[in-house]
């Protein structure tokens, strides 16, 4: 892991690997040699392209922009929730460089839910409060700034989307991962890393200038149906594969 030379190495224990599993997060040698498409590949436009074509007859999209809308909600979900969880839950920081991930096929009950692998799935731990902080902005600048925010990028220009829309698409699984699948575990650092998320004002992290591209969505939550949710600012167009039925928090809904 660049820059983080500090921190320990470690590995993954099996029953972690298995609870990140329940979030389609799976390593090279667990998935022996079944063909893969490396991510450091897609952020050229010209591998991109074709990808997004396939990825919308895959998804039965009605466009190569709705179609990267999905992608892009599908790809953070894979990098963004295992990569956190493991980091907020064990204190431990995986390889989420570009050139490390893979990304491959899989369907369940018909839908098109592709797993992320790490081809090296070493792993770093902190062995100390202080030096955790420390590499923590490190980490999420891998993270952010030198992998989501590049593939948003090329998503971007590809799928010719806002990236505002993109980037909403990656803060609704972090809210989900923080203030639900983490609320009730006994993670020390999980409302932490949280705030820090949410507050951090050098954007330079999440590699989009001087603004937190996460925190303008970190609305106030309303009263829908008896339950308390944080209605999107932008629409994600899902309601255009899914029978015309759109999101419970999404901002077209009346």
């Amino acid at each position: 892991m660049p820059k983080v030379i500090t921190l320990k190495k470690a590995s993954l224990l099996q029953e972690e690997i298995e609870q990140l599993q329940q979030y389609r997060f799976y390593t090279r040698h667990e998935i022996d040699d079944k063909e893969a498409i490396r991510m450091i590949d897609l952020i050229d436009e010209k591998n991109l392209k074709p990808f997004m074509e396939s990825v919308k007859d895959k998804l039965h999209a009605p466009s190569v922009t709705v179609a990267a809308s999905l992608f892009s909600k599908r790809y953070s979900y894979l990098l963004l929730v295992p990569a956190l969880y493991a980091f907020s839950r064990y204190n431990k920081f995986l390889n989420v460089s570009i050139e490390n991930v893979e990304i491959m096929d899989c369907y369940e009950n018909g839908i098109w839910l592709p797993k992320l692998i790490l081809r090296d799935d070493a792993v770093q731990v902190a062995s100390s409060e202080e030096e955790r902080t420390k590499a923590r902005s490190i980490f999420f600048k891998q993270l952010f700034s030198e992998h989501l925010n590049v593939m948003l990028n090329a998503l971007a220009s590809v799928g010719n989307l806002s990236k505002q829309t993109l980037w909403e698409n990656a803060a609704v699984y972090i809210f989900w991962l923080y203030e639900k699948a983490l609320y009730d575990l006994d993670c020390d650092h999980a409302n932490e890393d949280y705030c820090f998320l949410l507050s951090e004002e050098d954007g330079s992290i999440f590699g989009t200038g001087q603004k937190n591209p996460l925190s303008r969505f970190n609305n106030e939550k309303t009263l829908v149906e008896s339950e308390a949710i944080r209605v999107r600012t932008t629409c994600c167009l899902s309601y255009l594969v899914s029978e015309k039925q759109m999101c419970k928090i999404c901002p077209k809904r009346s």
